[in-house]
C-alpha cells in the first residue's frame, strides 16, 4: 500500500490543536483534582464524583454533537468555536477560590463555603467538558479519521498518543513550577488563553475534508446507530478493540487520578522532583512511540499488541513494590511506552475500522468505552482501594484525609490483565491487516 502524504498545514493543525487540547485535559486531570483536594477542602470522594461526572458529560456531548458535526459536515466550525470558549472557561477557574468565595459571602459558615467551593468546581468542570468534547473529542477526532488512512493512520496515532505525554511533561513539570511561583489562578488564565489562540488558529489550518459517502439518516437515527446491535454484528474488529480500549482506560484511571497526590504526600516528593521524574519518562517514551508508529505503519500492528500488553501490566505491579527515586522513573518509564502503544495499536484499529460517513458519531460510541465507563469505575476502583490507607493528610481546612497508597497500582494492574482477552482475539485480524510492502 502506497504511503498517502499529509501536507504541513494538517501537520500543524494536528500538533498545535493534538497538544493544546491534550494540555488543557491534563490540567483537568491533575491540577482540578490537586486544586480540589488542596486548595478548596475536597476528598478523594469528591475527586471521583467530578471524575464520574465530567466522563458522563464528555461522552453524552461526544455523542450529541458528533452527530450533529456528522449532519452539518463542519467539522473546522465546531473545533474553532468549541476550543474557544473551552478556554473561557478554563481561564474562569482563576477567580475561584477560598478568599475569593469568602469576600463573596462574608456571612457564610467554613463548613458551608466548603461545600458550597466544591460543589462550583465541579459544576464548572462539566461546564467546561461540555465545550472541550465538542471540540476535541467530537469534532477535531472526527477530523482526524477523515483526513487520514490505512497507510498513515499509524503515524499519525503515534504522535497523537505521545501528545498526551508531551502534555503531561508540560504540565506536571513546569506547571507544577508555575503554580508553585504563581499560584493555581494564574496558572488556569495561561492555559485557558492559549486554548483560546488555538481556537482561533483553527479557523486558518483547518480544512473539511469532502464527505466521502453521504446518507439520508435523521439525525436521532445517527446518535442510536452505534449502539445497534446490527452495527455491532457488523463491526465486530472495532468493538473488540474499543472493548480492549475501555479496560485499558478503566486500568489508567484507577491510578492516574491519584498519581500526583500518591508522589506528593505519600512518597513526599516535591513538585520538582516528580516534574523532573514524569520529564525523563514521557521525553524517553514519546520518542519510541513516535519511531515505533512509523514502523507499524510499514510492518503492522499485530507484532506490537502483545509487547505493549506486557510492558504495561508488568510495570503496574512492579511500581507498587518500589519506592526509590531512580527504580520508578525506569520503570515509569517502561510503563509509558507500554502505554503508547497500546494507545497506538487500538486507537488506529479503531479508526481502521469506523465506518465511513460517520467518524463524528463514532467518537461518541469511542467515548463510551474510552471515558464514561473508565471514569465512572476507575476512579471508583482507586477509592476504594485508597480506603485502608495508613497515610493521611491535613488539609488547610484542619480536615484529615485518606492519602492514595500502592493499592492504586495493584487494582490497576488487576484491571489491566483483562485487556488480554479482546486483546487476543483481535491479533488475528491484526494480521490479516497488516500492510504489504509497496
Amino acid at each position: 500500500m502506497n504511503k498517502t502524504l499529509l501536507s504541513r498545514k494538517t501537520w500543524l493543525a494536528i500538533i498545535i490543536l493534538g497538544l493544546v487540547g491534550q494540555l488543557a485535559w491534563m490540567v483537568e486531570n491533575f491540577y482540578f483534582n490537586t486544586f480540589l483536594f488542596t486548595e478548596m477542602g475536597g476528598t478523594t470522594r469528591d475527586i471521583r464524583n467530578m471524575v464520574a461526572l465530567s466522563g458522563l458529560v464528555a461522552t453524552m456531548t461526544t455523542i450529541l454533537m458528533g452527530a450533529w458535526s456528522d449532519k452539518l459536515k463542519h467539522r473546522r466550525l465546531f473545533i474553532a468555536i468549541g476550543y474557544i470558549i473551552w478556554g473561557l472557561i478554563t481561564l474562569s477557574f482563576a477567580f475561584i477560590s477560598k478568599s475569593s468565595l469568602e469576600a463573596l459571602f462574608p456571612q457564610m459558615p467554613l463548613a458551608k463555603i466548603i461545600t458550597f467551593g466544591v460543589g462550583l468546581v465541579i459544576v464548572m468542570d462539566c461546564i467546561m467538558t461540555f465545550f472541550g468534547s465538542t471540540a476535541n473529542d467530537a469534532a477535531f477526532n472526527a477530523w482526524i479519521t477523515e483526513t487520514t488512512d490505512e497507510s498513515n493512520r499509524a503515524s499519525v496515532e503515534g504522535v497523537l498518543g505521545a501528545l498526551p505525554l508531551l502534555a503531561m511533561l508540560i504540565i506536571t513539570g513546569l506547571g507544577a513550577v508555575a503554580i508553585d511561583l504563581l499560584g493555581y489562578g494564574l496558572f488556569f488564565a495561561f492555559i485557558g488563553g492559549l486554548v483560546i489562540l488555538s481556537g482561533v488558529l483553527a479557523l486558518f489550518l483547518i480544512r473539511d475534508e469532502p464527505r466521502l459517502a453521504t446518507d439520508d439518516i435523521s439525525y436521532w437515527q445517527r446518535v442510536i446507530y452505534g449502539f445497534r446491535p446490527s452495527t455491532i454484528k457488523a463491526h465486530p474488529h472495532l468493538y473488540l478493540a474499543l472493548f480492549a480500549q475501555c479496560l485499558f482506560s478503566i486500568s489508567f484511571q484507577v491510578f492516574m487520578t491519584y498519581i500526583l497526590i500518591y508522589f506528593e504526600h505519600n512518597l513526599g516528593l516535591s513538585m520538582m522532583q516528580y516534574g523532573l521524574m514524569m520529564a525523563v519518562m514521557i521525553v524517553v517514551a514519546s520518542i519510541v512511540g513516535i519511531v515505533l508508529g512509523r514502523i507499524m505503519d510499514k510492518k503492522g500492528k499485530a507484532p506490537f499488541a502483545l509487547l505493549a500488553y506486557l510492558l504495561y501490566v508488568l510495570s503496574l505491579f512492579a511500581l507498587a513494590l518500589l519506592r526509590n527515586y531512580y527504580l520508578l522513573m525506569l520503570v515509569g518509564t517502561i510503563l509509558l511506552v507500554g502505554d503508547i502503544l497500546l494507545v497506538t495499536v487500538l486507537g488506529s484499529t479503531v479508526r481502521d475500522e469506523t465506518p465511513v460517513g460517520k467518524a463524528g458519531l463514532f467518537q461518541g460510541i469511542r467515548l463510551v468505552f474510552v471515558v464514561l465507563i473508565p471514569m465512572l469505575i476507575g476512579p471508583t476502583l482507586g477509592e476504594l482501594a485508597i480506603r485502608g490507607s495508613t497515610v493521611s493528610f491535613v488539609n488547610q481546612y484542619n480536615e484529615t484525609v485518606a492519602v492514595p497508597n500502592v493499592g492504586i497500582f495493584i487494582m490497576a494492574g488487576i484491571v489491566a490483565l483483562l485487556i488480554i482477552i479482546p486483546l487476543w482475539f483481535s491479533l488475528k485480524a491484526l494480521k490479516k491487516a497488516s500492510p504489504k510492502a509497496s
